[in-house]
């Protein structure tokens, strides 16, 4: 679980002031990124919204309309991350950062096609016909930074005897 002082720092760095930034995740109750990769882009409106208008004791807050979107946007990004099992890595983010990532992330996205399914027949009878067809399936599926997942098979010459 996230510090609520990781998050208001996070927020400060893509351009709330400190006062909106401790608004958001004590009154809003924003405090992890658990509840942020959560939080929908129309929760995000509604909750600028709300800190831009005076009411209920409070100001009103002057807050610049693309930080609506640069909030939605680590919302995405952290969710992506968490998907993808990367480290959040939330004192990293900021604008520069944000923007960067994004851009790669989203182009990576737009070429995603949805994989086929895996069609393997195994063979009890012939292992090594079962595990070539089991590398060749794996090389249609790539991984996250667009690596083959069959990559990842490693060839052992010895199988290591149990300890």
């Amino acid at each position: 679980m996230t510090k609520p002082a990781i998050l208001r720092q996070l927020f400060v760095r893509i351009g709330l002031t400190q006062a909106v930034a401790d608004t958001i995740v004590d009154n809003h109750n924003i405090n992890s990124t658990a509840t942020l990769t959560k939080i929908k882009p129309d929760t995000v409106s509604k909750l600028v919204k709300t800190l831009r208008h005076p009411g209920g004791g409070g100001n009103g807050h002057a807050i610049p309309f693309q930080v609506q979107q640069d909030i939605t946007d680590v919302a995405w990004l952290l969710k992506h991350r968490d998907r993808t099992s990367c480290d959040p890595a939330i004192p990293t983010i900021g604008l520069p950062v944000l923007t960067d990532e994004l851009e790669i992330y989203r182009d990576h996205e737009a070429q995603w096609t949805e994989p086929s399914s895996l069609d393997i027949e195994i063979t009890r009878k012939d292992w090594n016909k079962t595990f070539r067809t089991i590398e060749e399936s794996l090389t249609n599926f790539k991984g996250v930074h667009g690596c083959p997942l069959s990559y990842t098979i490693c060839v052992a010459t010895a199988i290591p005897a149990d300890p």
